[in-house]
């Protein structure tokens, strides 16, 4: 089956199944495991759940498919948790040369999480991010702390990435699926706690959160939202926000271009009607920060040090603005990073839902060629190159559109790299959850790039499925 008519299938099977009416749409992250836990006994604080996630596609010259199977324990009592997600996966590529598999066993996540309202403490093995845009998005060993005071946040980390655990290791599937640009280097990973980690604290001051808090302490109505409702992608919490290698245009919980934390709740919608003086008290300001991280160990070869400020803005007609910039201090490669994205949503009167976002990752070089040296940001931008920050400057802009009566998405996206390779990519996905418990997402993306002789086209077809 070539190319052409692959997708020509896969868009009439898609289309088929969006004429169901029973399902559920998500946001862009697929995996429905922490938000499918059951209790193993009535009113038990011990719950369970196992996902399989399907795929087979084609990829220019190449069949590729994929079996994941995770399952999951949770405990949780008042304000303790603890949580244990173990999976097996398995790939294969087969091409003119010859057919290559592999599978692997173990587990994706083991921690202890310590829960208040001022803020909480994980120890263990987890998916972490930093509390930034740009600096981490990784599975690793270590703390993170997270303290609430008043109308400022501190978030710090500490932690050592292990090649077995990290999300771009041994452990992902989809590094060896879509390995199409030759010669192509990855971030060391070590092999043992130490030899690769990292650690630093953001500070984040909200100006509103007073104001929010106030707010909540006063209103008595409590909304009880169903877990599978078009819009609870805007509810999950930190702890499950899972952005799994598989997800349509993976960026990261904190990268990813339409975040899925409450991005678009701080906009507070103003009342026209309001009177003059209540609707001048809308802050443009929503959030600023100051950042400070190191990378480190046996297995990094040159400290690596970053400095710098985030800053998130409310501008005109309810656009959301994110940016930050980072100094980087390595020994004769020292240069500033910076990241510069817009992004806004319209609801629709018959219900659905339209959100847009453009992004732009840069870097200035105050030594001449310098390499940008993080190494776990993991940003993921396209589905099949992922690109990341080693590869800047790139940019990134994303369209979609959810329709609730037939509970099923599509989306558009765009990113390229500017210099280098110049790597480009067009990526459609179209995805739908039916009967609650399925999803099937098709994924359709061009790729070029100097290095390649010709445009590479993949077709791919994924389910995922609560058991």
């Amino acid at each position: 089956m070539n190319v052409t008519t692959a997708m020509k299938f896969l868009l009439i099977l898609v289309f088929c199944l969006s004429i169901n009416n029973i399902s559920s749409a998500q946001w862009d992250c697929r995996s429905k495991l922490p938000a499918n836990l059951k209790p193993i006994l009535a009113n038990s604080p011990l719950t369970w759940g196992i996902e399989g996630t399907f795929g087979q596609g084609r990829l220019s010259d190449r069949d590729i498919s994929n079996i994941m199977i995770f399952g999951a324990l949770d405990y949780s009592k008042v304000n303790h948790q603890l949580y244990f997600e173990n999976g097996w996966k398995y790939w294969r590529n087969a091409d003119t040369l010859g057919t290559h598999d592999k599978s692997r066993f173990g587990p994706r996540e083991l921690f202890y999480r310590y829960n208040r309202e001022s803020g909480s403490l994980v120890a263990g093995l987890q998916s972490m991010t930093f509390g930034d845009y740009l600096l981490v998005n990784e599975r690793a060993i270590g703390i993170n702390l997270d303290q609430k005071l008043g109308a400022f946040d501190i978030s710090m980390n500490a932690a050592s990435v292990l090649d077995n655990y990290s999300r771009y290791g041994t452990f992902c599937s989809v590094k060896y699926l879509y390995d199409i640009i030759p010669g192509r280097s990855y971030p060391f990973q070590g092999e043992s706690v130490g030899e690769t980690n990292f650690g630093g604290i953001v500070l984040t001051w909200s100006p509103s959160k007073k104001k929010k808090a106030k707010a909540a302490e006063e209103s008595s109505t409590s909304i009880d939202e169903d877990e599978f409702e078009e819009f609870d992608e805007f509810e999950e919490s930190d702890e499950f926000e899972e952005t799994d290698e598989f997800d349509e245009f993976e960026d990261t919980s904190e990268f990813d271009e339409f975040t899925e934390t409450d991005e678009f709740d701080e906009f507070e919608a103003v009342d026209e009607f309001a009177p003059l003086e209540e609707k001048t008290k809308k802050k443009w300001l929503k959030k600023a920060g100051l950042i400070f991280y190191e990378e480190f160990g046996s297995e990094i070869d040159k400290s690596k040090y970053y400095f710098g400020a985030l800053a998130e803005l409310s501008l005109l007609w309810e656009i959301k603005f994110e940016s930050e910039m980072l100094y980087q201090r390595i020994d004769k490669e020292q240069a500033l990073i910076y990241f510069l994205r817009t992004q806004n949503e319209h609801v629709w009167n018959f219900g659905s839902r339209t959100s847009w976002s453009a992004a732009y990752y840069g870097k200035y070089d105050i030594d001449d060629n310098a390499a940008i040296g993080l190494s776990f940001s993991n940003l993921f931008i396209g589905e099949v190159v992922r690109l990341d920050a080693m590869d800047m400057p790139l940019y990134q802009v994303a369209i979609k559109h959810n329709l609730p009566p037939i509970k099923t998405h599509f989306k558009l996206q765009v990113t390229g790299q500017l210099d280098d390779h110049k790597i480009n990519e067009i990526d459609l996905a179209i995805g739908k959850t039916f009967m609650r418990k399925y999803k099937l997402t098709g994924i359709f993306s061009r790729i070029e790039s100097d290095i390649l002789d010709e445009a590479k086209y993949m077709a791919r077809l994924e389910l995922r499925a609560i058991f």
